[in-house]
């Protein structure tokens, strides 16, 4: 009776485990790769009209799930990479137009990150690819600044390439091979862990012509460039990095978390020439099936090391694609499908982005969701999954949504509170809460733009039935445009909108 009784008591005791491993799997690797200013619609299987085929990315989807209403917290890639890695809304730091490669460092060293977390909880840390959250450069010459009148005019520029350069690694990353500021900006070089690799000793020529949102193929900025760098290749290094990094990190006994942070589809549009004339999108197409080709490298590598069931890995965008005038009309395609504006608006096509998530055996094949989430999120939602806690005094406006990610049944209990989006002006804000958007400063492309001629003092539009922002409501409305202000003052004024914050 005794053996009988110890034996159900071990069978309970195994099955309890069991049950509790299931809920609790190990700690997996988490690889996020963040594009470059591409749209929701640049994805195929997303957008029955694209012009663009992504087999890699739609196979992903299939494999995974995709989020539809995922939010970047800004239209613009700086202050959006700001609120990724820290869970804390970019315009409370005065964050709000785009850093130069010389810019000072955004993120305060003593602030916890995505990195910084999971690296407490036990995890390899890297980030591969483009940073554009500020260095700390030192001077040649201690007497004077780094840059005297204007960090984009490099004969302003007293910077020795020589000494170690702050500002990545000391936020949380082990190991760091960056692109200052993309392939748009100089310094056009790489940083491995603090040391540029290849000296910028040689000019490159500026191809900004036009306005802003022409002349896409071409456009960069001028400056110094290293003799050996070439923009056309910086996403294939940048691949052949990750792999690398992938290789070494599965050699050791602890998970991993990569941050690999694309340089493209952004400006200059320069795909490599195996991938030019691949879709009926021009040379903006192109580099993105050169994006879609880079996932399945990762994706391979990845299979390769035999990591991929316990791999999470995410595929997202910093903002909406940035659409040339009259790009749409020559070539049929919609960037940001099914919604209104573009990079740098308040609009829906600004700051939604397309979010890929694939865990096998965790995250159901081919399912999706419809749930509003925040790039300000992912503190919290990866501590949940890495099984760790943020320090309570950061990640200021990050919510738990890891079951949203995950597809988990908590999915349907998650109430994500109101979220803040920002244009590219620091009082171009936008609160969005149970469907109702409201832009409360008036009309324009960052929503600043004083209201004449009767019109509304702002915007309100019912997302839940008109997803384009096509019929103001602002007039209709008066109760719920001061029931959104006034939570939006509350979020601003309190400096945090995560519950139980204090």
């Amino acid at each position: 009776m005794k053996i009988l009784r110890f034996s159900i008591l071990m069978f309970s005791l195994v099955l309890f485990s069991t049950a509790i491993f299931a809920q609790n799997p190990l700690q997996p690797n988490i690889v996020v790769i963040m594009a470059d200013d591409m749209g929701y619609g640049d994805i195929s299987a997303l957008n029955p009209d694209s012009k663009i085929q992504t087999p890699v990315l739609d196979q992903l989807i299939k494999e995974g799930r995709s989020l539809s209403e995922a939010h970047t917290s800004a239209a613009l890639c700086t202050p959006a990479r700001y609120a990724f890695l820290t869970g804390r809304y970019n315009f409370r730091t005065g964050i709000t137009g785009v850093a130069s490669g010389y810019s000072k460092p955004m993120i305060e060293y003593e602030r916890e990150t995505v990195a910084s977390l999971l690296k407490k909880a036990g995890y390899q840390t890297a980030i591969i690819g483009k940073w554009h959250l500020g260095l700390e450069w030192l001077p040649l010459d201690s007497s004077r600044p780094v840059f005297t009148k204007d960090d984009f005019m490099p004969e302003n520029l007293n910077v020795d390439y020589s000494r170690p350069v702050r500002g990545v690694n000391e936020v949380g990353f082990d190991y760091s091979f960056i692109s200052p500021a993309g392939n748009n900006l100089a310094p056009y070089c790489f940083i491995r862990n603090g040391q540029v690799v290849n000296m910028p000793t040689a000019q490159i020529e500026s191809q900004v012509t036009g306005a802003y949102f022409n002349d896409y193929e071409k456009r960069h900025n001028g400056g110094a460039i290293a003799p050996d760098y070439k923009l056309i290749n910086t996403l294939e290094t940048l691949t052949g990095e990750a792999v690398n990094y992938l290789e070494d990190a599965s050699k050791n006994n602890k998970p991993f978390f990569l941050f690999f942070s694309l340089t493209a589809p952004h400006f200059p549009w320069v795909p490599q020439k195996r991938f030019v004339g691949r879709s009926a999108a021009g040379s903006y197409g192109d580099f993105v099936t050169e994006i879609d080709a880079t996932v399945g490298t990762i994706l391979d590598k990845i299979k390769a090391l035999g990591a991929d069931d316990n791999t999470l890995v995410i595929f997202t965008a910093d903002n909406g694609g940035a659409t040339p005038e009259g790009f749409t009309e020559k070539y049929h395609h919609e960037m940001n499908y099914g919604r209104r504006g573009q990079k740098g608006e308040i609009w829906e096509g600004g700051v939604r982005v397309p979010f890929i998530v694939r865990w096998p055996g965790v995250v159901k094949n081919g399912k999706s969701s419809d749930k509003r989430i925040s790039f300000t999120d992912m503190l919290a939602s990866f501590a949940h999954i890495a099984g760790t806690e943020i320090n309570r005094k950061f990640g200021e406006d990050s919510y738990d949504v890891s079951s949203v990610i995950l597809g988990t049944r908590n999915e349907r209990r998650v109430e994500r509170g109101a979220i803040v989006n920002q244009s590219g002006n620091v009082r171009g804000l936008s609160i969005t809460e149970n469907g109702w958007k409201l832009i409360p400063y008036g009309y324009g492309r960052h929503g600043l733009i004083p209201a004449e001629g009767g019109q509304p003092k702002g915007q309100l539009y019912d997302l839940n039935n008109d997803k384009m922002e096509t019929k103001n409501l602002y007039n209709h409305h008066p109760e719920i445009v001061s029931r959104l202000s006034s939570l939006l003052e509350k979020y601003i004024s309190e400096g945090y909108s995560r519950p139980g914050k204090q």
